[in-house]
């Protein structure tokens, strides 16, 4: 064994794996390992280089290209001395998904599911759950990781059932949700050693109300970071050298409050970088990049984009669809029998359209590919028109009134024939829609948007409309409720006060763009955002979202709706006006995706899908915005009568062009004033209520001379009641009735016109 005296490294990085760096002059093993940690993450089913949602090839994409990476890392650092982890959000995201599943539905049993048999060709360490492996139900999930036992890690510590057990446990050999990677490594010698590699996952504690009709009453969600400190401490003990987190949680929301993340969020990345003992994380769920320069994490703060650090710790995300790989070199010094960190660094490799797929994993899945293939070819109508998302974020969009009037006419069904509905017959119904496909996380993907061609629509086409394996559920809300769900949607602007300036907050998710189908509203955008990206209130007094009207007549705050939606926004906790996920009513097992397939085939030909032109943006005054959409676009513009095309901007990472183009939004529509009525009903003496009719959503006051005794709003037909103490005879009130800068009163003697009570001469 070789030795030598200690000298002390004031340059090298220090992560609190094991020792310090700084020890004073001791001896010490000159024992040096390099370690390459490799990761994949938010696969969605990307199996191959295949969109199936267009039926054609995609060479930026899939895992069989990623394997070549995978391979050719290997090569270059040792086999023994390269780790491979996949980060979840694997098993859903594509019609591949889709048709492993619909085979499952058909036989249902344990199964060896087509991505998990890849990665355990691969011979991944070790996979952690994303949030999506819960879509399609518990029975799905527990059986797909019961066809790979023996063959793959599964390392979630925070989902557990209700004995408190990790639900990962059982499918591993060993019972455990984390796992000790006990492995053989050569040093820069030639000598080999035994490395110790510990590795814990997490999930975002939301899917229990993302997935609340699939897992509630079955699993709990712990939160992330407590999760997180416990598995670092188990590892430890077992005699981890190195501790590895698969993270399927983003870095954060934004740079400003990096510093601030609670144990309860969903994107708690930049957090678990300060944690003891943990070092590396290995990130996801965001479908972002680090380390990158240019990417959404560079302003956070302690960032070392150069080494790929956070906090001093190698972290990484590997995009998704397995655009990235992403790789972690990592150098460890034996001191004193101790292995403690030298070194590490972070990186991004990318899969180019030269990448080649790897032949032995495409060998194994070509059966599942080109059963997907005839799959998604399945017709089911017929269409009149291009169905494109390109302006979905700034104009009414056929690609989201085809989902809206799909759910609709679902639900319209289910009100006439579902005893669970029959309670809510009579209210009025409407339907939420987002676009999914709207050019990627913070437009970074000019090819990811809905482009249909007019003619035979197939199953590949509404997976194309409707992304996600969502379920449809009704929710009920009042009218108060519908502002805060459409002033959330309309932070997907920023404030645009001068011609010239950009109207879309990339911020913004376009999933979260939910257009509210049976009203008609305006979003003005002159003024600030009520709530944040997250949903969270910023601005109390915000009030972009004017003129909201059903049937022709302003909302009332009090009216109550029905609302067809998706399970994921139906059970949100976090996104204002769904009462944090309890205003369901009705719960559906049947996809979305179905309901559109049913509601074409119902149509017979005669699809209604056109663009109602239900809402629009405006401003303060005539002002001309702009804003990014892909530069494939231009052919619709001639569509839009104020949108115009300027110049072609930037290209994504596959080459694809972004466009910049104007539109010009129309002063916000003043409001019509209504005239304010108001009609007292006869107050009987020790009437306890006070009741008549006035203007809806007037605000109604009762009053004792100056003494005001009772307020309330006036319901939707205009009605009012005033609950006060018993009134006594001869009483005199005033009622005030109050909208829009309007006053009206009318002054009543309690029990004047009462029979029995003469009037006052």
């Amino acid at each position: 064994m070789k030795t030598a005296l200690k000298w002390t490294i004031a340059t090298a990085l220090v992560l609190p794996a094991t020792l310090p760096l700084h020890a004073p002059n001791v001896l010490a093993s000159e024992d040096v390992v390099k370690l390459r940690f490799l990761e994949t993450t938010d696969l969605h089913t990307n199996i191959t280089n295949y969109d199936y949602f267009q039926d054609k090839v995609d060479n930026t994409i899939g895992l069989t290209k990623v394997a070549t990476l995978i391979k050719q890392h290997r090569a270059e650092a040792g086999a023994d001395n390269t780790f491979l982890f996949d980060n979840g959000d694997t098993l859903q995201g594509t019609p591949f998904g889709d048709y492993v599943r619909e085979v499952h539905q058909n036989n249902p049993g344990t199964f060896e599911h087509p991505m998990y048999k890849a990665m355990a060709a691969l011979d991944y360490d070790a996979v952690t759950l994303g949030n999506h492996e819960f879509n399609f139900g518990l029975e799905f999930l527990y059986d797909v990781m019961e066809g790979s036992k023996g063959k793959l890690r599964f390392v979630t510590s925070n989902v557990k059932d209700l004995e408190g057990n990790p639900i990962v446990s059982k499918f591993n050999v060993d019972g455990q949700e984390v796992q000790i990677i006990e492995r053989t490594v050569t040093d820069t010698d030639g000598e080999t050693h035994t490395i110790k590699v510990g590795v814990f996952g997490v999930v975002p504690p939301k899917i229990m109300s993302w997935d609340s009709g699939n897992l509630q009453g079955r699993v709990t969600a712990e939160n992330i970071i407590p999760s997180a400190r416990e598995a670092v401490s188990k590892l430890k003990a077992q005699g981890a050298d190195v501790v590895v987190a698969l993270a399927h949680s983003g870095i954060g929301e934004s740079a400003a409050l990096a510093d601030e993340q609670r144990d309860d969020e969903e994107n708690v990345g930049y957090a678990l970088t300060k944690i003891d003992g943990l070092d590396m994380v290995m990130t996801g769920h965001q479908h972002g990049r680090f380390p990158d320069a240019n990417g959404m994490f560079a302003s956070f703060p302690n960032v070392d984009m150069a080494k790929g650090t956070i906090n001093g710790k190698p972290v990484v995300m590997a995009n998704n669809q397995g655009k990235d790989l992403g790789v972690i070199d990592f150098e460890l010094e034996k001191v004193d029998g101790a292995w403690r960190v030298l070194d590490a660094t972070a990186k991004l490799d990318t899969i180019t359209a030269n990448t080649p797929v790897d032949a032995e994993i495409q060998a194994l899945i070509e059966d599942d590919h080109r059963a997907t293939i005839e799959y998604i070819n399945r017709p089911v109508g017929e269409i009149q028109d291009d169905i494109q998302s390109y302006f979905a974020l700034v104009r009414d969009d056929s690609s989201v009134q085809f989902v809206t009037n799909a759910q609709k006419w679902f639900v319209e069904k289910e009100l006439e024939t579902n005893p669970d509905l029959a309670p809510y017959k009579g209210l009025p119904l409407l339907s939420a829609g987002a676009p999914f496909k709207a050019g990627g996380r913070e437009l970074t993907d000019a090819g990811y948007y809905t482009n249909i061609p007019k003619g035979q629509i197939a199953l590949k086409n509404v997976a194309d409309l409707y992304v996600y394996p969502n379920t449809l559920e009704v929710v009920k809300v009042t009218g108060q409720d519908v502002m805060d769900w459409l002033e959330m949607s309309a932070g997907a602007y920023k404030e645009v006060k001068a011609d010239g300036e950009p109207l879309l907050n990339l911020a913004f998710r376009s999933y979260n763009f939910d257009i509210l189908d049976g009203l008609t509203y305006e979003i003005d955008v002159t003024g600030p955002a009520k709530f944040d990206v997250g949903g969270k209130l910023v601005n109390a007094s915000a009030n972009r979202v004017k003129n909201v009207e059903y049937n022709g007549k302003p909302i009332t705050m009090d009216q109550e709706f029905l609302v067809a939606t998706n399970n994921y926004r139906a059970g949100s906790s976090s996104f204002p006006g769904l009462n944090g996920g309890n205003s369901i009513v009705y719960r559906s097992a049947y996809e979305t995706r179905n309901v559109i397939s049913d509601y074409i085939i119902a149509s017979r030909g005669a699809v209604d899908y056109k663009a109602d032109d239900n809402w629009k943006v405006v401003a303060d005054a005539k002002r001309l915005a702009t804003f990014e959409t892909a530069d494939a676009g231009k052919q619709y513009v001639d569509l839009y009568e104020s949108i115009e095309a300027i110049d072609a901007t930037r290209a994504d990472a596959a080459g694809r062009l972004f466009r910049s183009y104007t539109i010009a939004l129309d002063p916000v529509t003043e409001a019509e004033q209504v005239e304010l009525v108001l009609s007292v009903d006869t107050i009987k003496p020790g009437a306890k209520a006070v009741t008549g009719v006035t203007t809806a959503n007037a605000t109604v006051t009762l009053k004792d001379g100056k003494h005001v005794l009772a307020t309330t709003k006036a319901k939707a037909d205009g009605t009012y009641a005033l609950s006060v103490k018993p009134l006594k005879l001869r009483q005199t009130v005033t009622v005030v009735s109050e909208l829009d800068g309007q006053t009206k009163e009318e002054t009543k003697v309690v029990g004047a016109g009462h029979v029995g009570v003469p009037a006052l001469r």
